[in-house]
């Protein structure tokens, strides 16, 4: 999917008469490109899982987190091919990846209050 808006976004900036050349990106850009469409992959499996109507959500709030906080936390550590992707990571997307990380944590902390969450329990 990425090569396709490759192409297409390679082909706009390269026209001077658009004046769209400090748009340009480059090789590096695209890898990260790339990775981010990989690695967001889960959430948007997630965010159409609890979209579905019919189905409770709240008992699965707690296994999908820890789905997504191990999948973040294996491409986070992207140690020679360990990482759920099975690819280097570029620096820039497993630092991000280790702040959503760190933030999903955060969230999932709020869960021992929740009386909602107890109750569904």
């Amino acid at each position: 999917m990425t090569l396709e808006y490759c192409l297409a976004v390679d082909s706009i900036t390269a026209d001077k008469s658009l004046n769209l050349r400090s748009y340009e990106l480059f090789d590096n850009d695209w890898k990260v490109v790339s990775d981010l469409i990989s690695v967001l992959q889960i959430f948007k499996e997630a965010t159409l899982f609890f979209s579905i109507d019919n189905k409770p959500s709240i008992a699965n709030v707690i296994p999908t987190m820890d789905r997504i906080d191990q999948m973040l936390k294996r491409s986070s550590l992207d140690t020679a091919k360990t990482n759920s992707l099975d690819k280097a990571l570029e620096p820039s997307v497993k630092h991000a990846l280790t702040f959503a990380r760190s933030h999903l944590n955060k969230y999932y902390s709020k869960t021992d209050t929740s009386n909602v969450y107890r109750i569904a329990i």
